[in-house]
């Protein structure tokens, strides 16, 4: 659809096979201020997983509510670039698990920044939590905050050959830039265990240590059992 007057001209395109809109508006008195948006709506999990480079596409399904818009003028990307997101809802079913968002999920690009409002997840008893905004530029106070704690197996979600149990309590911190991101946090696991679809060689008793400080991992201890024996670890990886 094009619309024109003497002085703007309007254009919108839908396409119908990916649900999505590219839609611009050309002020004729200001050429180079030509604003282009693309916007997309729901869909199905499946159809937009094949549009990105996801190995975990296979083997999950579920559905996406939300909606995309990105606007930027042509000749001034880097500078005009805006990108919004808001998820409504989402599903991801593998097998028996399935992840869900408990609140709407809103991210931006603006300004050469990240900007993630507080959202909720759970992944089949684990709950995570992330807010925070990260800059082009490191800046102090600015920063995303992941928290996940609960039990449950959650990494069949994402690989379906395995099986993890346990009491997981983990928090990230992001610091720095996008470009060049720095590490911190704590990731804890208790009463683990861990098992492939084969069930070969299970993992039990499952204990894990784990902080990560300016992208430094420290682990503190790990221990678990293999079938008679049992392994444990310490040291430090930078």
């Amino acid at each position: 659809i094009i619309l024109s007057t003497k002085e703007k001209i309007n254009f919108l395109l839908h396409i119908s096979s990916s649900n999505s809109e590219i839609s611009g508006a050309m002020d004729l008195r200001r050429p180079f201020a030509t604003k282009i948006a693309i916007s997309t709506r729901n869909g199905s999990l499946e159809e937009i997983s094949r549009l990105l480079p996801m190995p975990i596409r296979d083997g999950f399904s579920g559905t996406v509510s939300g909606r995309a818009q990105v606007t930027f003028l042509p000749l001034q990307l880097e500078e005009s670039l805006s990108i919004s997101y808001e998820m409504s809802e989402l599903l991801m079913t593998s097998g028996n698990r399935n992840l869900r968002n408990v609140n709407p999920l809103r991210l931006a690009y603006r300004s050469g920044a990240l900007v993630m409002e507080d959202v909720s997840f759970m992944m089949d008893q684990v709950e995570v939590h992330a807010s925070g905004e990260l800059t082009s530029e490191a800046r102090p106070g600015k920063e995303i905050i992941i928290t996940a704690k609960g039990t449950g197996d959650f990494l069949s979600i994402f690989l379906p050959d395995l099986l993890f149990e346990g009491d997981l309590d983990a928090r990230i911190v992001i610091k720095g830039s996008m470009a060049a991101p720095v590490f911190s946090g704590s990731i804890q696991v208790e009463q683990g265990r861990l098992l492939t679809s084969s069930r070969a060689l299970p993992l039990t008793n499952l204990q894990l240590q784990l902080d990560m400080k300016d992208n430094v991992l420290i682990l503190h201890s790990l221990r678990f059992n293999i079938q008679d024996g049992e392994v444990s670890g310490h040291g430090t990886l930078p």
